[in-house]
């Protein structure tokens, strides 16, 4: 059978080679800091497939990896069958950088792009089936290949390697799929085991440190942020935007999560959060200096600023700090799955000295390389005056290799229309998007988020059912962990992921509020109004009772 467990006994290394491996320190020595978690490779090699490939649904659809999303019903073979496998989530992509791929060209007219280390299923000259890395096939391997509909097997007879833009490496529960009608296996061991081991020192650290029980997880203050700040997220890829921040180093990783959490907490991100356009200087949120409007070529959120409408010292900078975190929060909001960053114009159009503050942009650069890892996108610099030029030689030096080289400076505003459509452009860049022009609350609005703050009942009930949800994906997760791969265990966590997510909806109105982009209809979260229709009818009934 084609599946993650038998990969896993395939590629399976004992305990001392785990140990080896895996518990090696970024300076080469073991790391005994983190009890029960093996540590941390400092390299992962890349196992992914080109931006290019085309991955086949169960409904017959094909449709370009890149658009892929958790829950997909996508084509894989089992026991010499066509089936469908649901993909969990993308454990790695890169839009932009550039890798090495071999090209695998068979007789029948098939291929697949793979990095070198990407396992593929053959067929040999004993006719069994091995796992062999792509930089080890050789012509005359047989490929297990789909061609109307059945499973033939083709051999190959032409090997490239070439260099292309954009990686991605789906995860699905049978740990294989069809790309490009040819079967290739998904599972990145290493990055598996990686996410596995982080979960593991991250639950422990936790733990053990704030003398907690699994069970009591959420008693502890890191606990109770770790959940808060997933949000609707799935809890694996959080994890997986700080592990890839960090170039797959665990201890790296788990450094900045915690310092995260700790930050959350510091900032209260909670009570903004909960509070939301209330807490922010009124005035600051009509200047429009920056707003989200619509979605860019490859549907990342656009986030829109205008430089000259940012004055130094016209605000308290605590002010403007809020302004800032609680837009990141709304650009979570605005994300869809497979889509995890925002895309940046920053139109530096009327841009002068008196708009340049090297203490907000240290900031902002802090967010998002430290706060938010991997939301960034793209960034792109329009209307750059050559006054900038010496502003920027200093705020690059503060930029990681990897963010700055998502930062493009254009020519002109037509060179926009490479990365957005028209449609999606506010009308001072030419587009056909309405400018800013802020929608305060309504009294309906103000209505309603009275009546959920005084909902007890109501907020009991659904802070009780979130944390059970959070104990129970909690205990699951780390039984997975520890586990080798095993069906039930998935299929149990991916009912716990769900349950998760529905619990922490449910939960939405008790524990934020609605801002401008609810009223512009850019944001659409029905469980507001579901909420406070319930409310209104138990309302009712205790009237009628009475």
């Amino acid at each position: 059978m084609i599946n993650i467990l038998v990969l896993l006994i395939l590629f399976y290394v004992d305990y001392t080679s785990s140990k080896k491996l895996f518990n090696i320190h970024k300076y080469g020595k073991e790391n005994k800091s983190i009890k029960g978690a093996w540590a941390h490779s400092t390299e992962i090699k890349i196992h992914c497939f080109s931006g290019d490939s085309s991955i086949r649904l169960s409904n017959g659809e094909n449709k370009n990896i890149s658009y892929l999303k958790s829950g997909d019903e996508i084509l894989t073979i089992d026991q010499s069958k066509i089936v469908s496998t649901e993909m969990i989530m993308m454990l790695d992509k890169q839009i932009s950088t550039e890798v090495v791929f071999y090209k695998l060209i068979t007789k029948s007219g098939h291929e697949i792009s793979l990095t070198e280390y990407h396992l593929i299923p053959i067929l040999n000259s004993n006719q069994n089936q091995i796992y062999l890395f792509a930089k080890q096939i050789q012509i005359g391997d047989f490929l297990y290949v789909v061609s109307n509909d059945l499973l033939n097997y083709s051999p190959v007879i032409n090997i490239t390697v070439e260099i292309k833009k954009g990686y991605y490496a789906p995860l699905t529960i049978k740990g294989t799929l069809l790309v490009n009608d040819v079967l290739a296996n998904n599972l990145n061991e290493d990055q598996e085991k990686t996410l596995k081991y982080f979960w593991i020192s991250l639950i422990e650290k936790i733990t053990n440190e704030s003398n907690v029980t699994l069970e009591k997880f959420l008693d502890s203050k890191q606990g109770k942020e770790l959940f808060y700040s997933f949000s609707l997220d799935n809890p694996d890829v959080v994890l997986l935007r700080f592990l890839r921040a960090r170039k797959w180093n665990i201890d790296l990783a788990l450094e900045q999560l915690i310092e995260t959490l700790e930050w959350r907490t510091k900032s209260n991100l909670e009570q903004l959060i909960a509070n939301g356009e209330s807490q922010l200087h009124y005035g600051e949120i009509l200047t429009g200096k920056t707003f989200y409007v619509g979605y860019d070529k490859v549907g990342r959120p656009i986030n829109y600023v205008s430089t000259k409408d940012h004055i130094k010292g016209q605000f308290p900078p605590e002010a403007t700090e809020k302004y800032t975190i609680l837009a990141m929060e709304v650009g979570r909001k605005l994300l869809h799955s497979p889509v995890e960053s925002v895309t940046i114009i920053l139109d530096m159009n009327g841009f002068s000295m008196r708009n340049m503050d090297y203490q907000h942009a240290q900031f902002l650069v802090n967010l998002l390389q430290n706060y938010y890892p991997e939301s960034l996108g793209i960034a792109l610099i329009v209307n750059a005056p050559k006054l900038f030029y010496g502003c920027w030689h200093i705020i690059k030096s503060w930029l990681d290799p990897v963010v700055r080289n998502k930062i493009h400076f254009l020519n002109n505003l037509d060179d926009l229309t490479e990365y957005i459509d028209l449609s999606n452009l506010p009308k001072r860049l030419n587009g056909n998007q309405q400018d800013f022009n802020y929608i305060p609350p309504t009294e309906q609005e103000k209505k309603m988020l009275s009546a959920f703050r005084n909902d007890f009942h109501g907020i009991k009930k659904a802070k009780e059912n979130y944390q059970r949800a959070s104990i129970n994906y909690l205990r699951i997760t780390y039984e997975w962990a520890q586990s080798k791969m095993d069906q039930n265990i998935l299929e149990q966590r991916k009912q716990a992921t769900e349950q998760l997510r529905h619990a922490y909806e449910q939960f939405i109105p008790y524990i934020s509020s609605k801002t401008h982009y609810h009223r512009n209809r850019f944001i659409s979260e029905p469980i507001f109004d579901i909420t406070y229709q319930n409310i209104q009818q138990e309302n009712q009934r205790k009237v009628v009772h009475f």
